[in-house]
């Protein structure tokens, strides 16, 4: 029986950290580590994981100033030493038989990763995700994948597959040396799994993707989807130049320079919700506008202007295509606010 290494960045977490411990050590799987690095938090949560450590040898723990999940994960993977890898977050947990599944399945293929399937936690409400088609996946063409990471809709359009939550770090069992010489990308706490599963899946020879749902998704009812940001479209920059990076280093072919201009699309959007049209930002709306004419100058955001293919884009993509290239940046102004004022009534009903 081969050792796994469970990976859990905590911060300020205590009100689910518990529920998380517990599933990895109800687990049927004996032979494991539990990695915890403390990113800093000032809750509780010290004292829930450091009780369990009292009673689990199996339990190690680290703590560091807060610098974010991706430095947390990475000083889980420089101080694993399991044959196998997987990160679980602190708010989220895991059936009892996920390690014994998903390590049966990775040997009996002789695989580099597997990914098992997931449930959306809202409260008390389980919501199962997509499934998986076909249910039991065997995939050894790994830019397939990898264009499925930049363009969420490449599998099921092009394929007629769906390669579930493929960006995510959870939910996936990896072999350890596909690991060694990735790491997270430290400047960035968005789309920092999509970064790594891209450089990780370079690695990887033969993935198994089953639609067995093993995993729990923790959505909780905060206004962290719109808390103003003023750092975030510095960070979304960085997204554009570590995946050009990317293909410019393993030669991508033209799919993968087209499917980034999804991904500026899709960060575009988030930039004006999280930044530069948050409801928050106190700053006047002619500031504001005045803000995305600025970030809409970059190049990233100028080439997929221009050249986008209008039919990959989704429906919200599409509307705000419409409108950058109309420099129609009032309504975008208004339609943004209007769907914060909404997602704020969602979370305090």
């Amino acid at each position: 029986m081969e050792k796994v290494s469970i990976i859990i960045p905590v911060y300020n977490s205590a009100n689910y950290l518990d529920e998380c411990i517990k599933s990895v050590l109800n687990q049927t799987y004996d032979n494991y580590e539990v990695i915890i690095v403390d990113d800093g938090s000032k809750d509780n949560s010290s004292q829930i994981y450091k009780e369990y450590a009292k009673k689990n040898k199996n339990i190690r723990l680290f703590y560091q100033e807060n610098s974010g999940v991706s430095v947390a994960r990475n000083k889980g993977l420089e101080i694993a030493n399991g044959k196998y890898i997987m990160f679980l977050d602190a708010d989220d947990w895991i059936e009892k038989d996920y390690i014994n599944k998903m390590v049966n399945i990775i040997e009996k293929e002789n695989a580099d990763l597997v990914q098992c399937n997931f449930y959306y936690a809202r409260e008390e409400k389980l919501e199962k995700r997509k499934h998986i088609i076909p249910k039991y996946d065997i995939r050894d063409n790994m830019e397939e994948l990898q264009l499925d990471i930049l363009y969420k809709e490449y599998d099921e359009k092009i394929n007629n597959k769906s390669a579930g939550a493929i960006r995510a770090v959870w939910g996936k069992l990896f072999k350890s040396s596909i690991l060694e010489n990735v790491r997270f990308n430290e400047k960035i706490d968005i789309f920092e799994d999509g970064i790594f599963i891209l450089n990780v899946l370079q690695n990887v020879n033969k993935a198994v993707l089953i639609d067995e749902y093993l995993y729990y998704y923790r959505i909780t009812n905060d206004s962290s989807n719109i808390k103003y940001k003023s750092d975030f479209n510095k960070k979304v920059l960085i997204i554009f130049e570590a995946i050009n990076e990317f293909i410019i280093k393993y030669k991508k072919d033209k799919r993968f320079e087209r499917y980034l201009q999804i991904v500026v699309f899709e960060m575009i959007s988030s930039t004006i919700e999280k930044n530069l049209f948050n409801i928050y930002n106190k700053s006047k709306k002619k500031e504001k506008i005045a803000k995305l004419e600025q970030f809409l100058k970059n190049d990233y955001c100028q080439k997929a202007i221009d050249s986008v293919v209008y039919d990959d884009l989704n429906q919200n993509q599409k509307l705000l295509y419409r409108l950058l290239r109309k420099k129609a940046y009032s309504i975008a102004y208004y339609l943004y606010n209007l769907k914060q004022k909404i997602n704020i009534r969602k979370i305090i009903r």
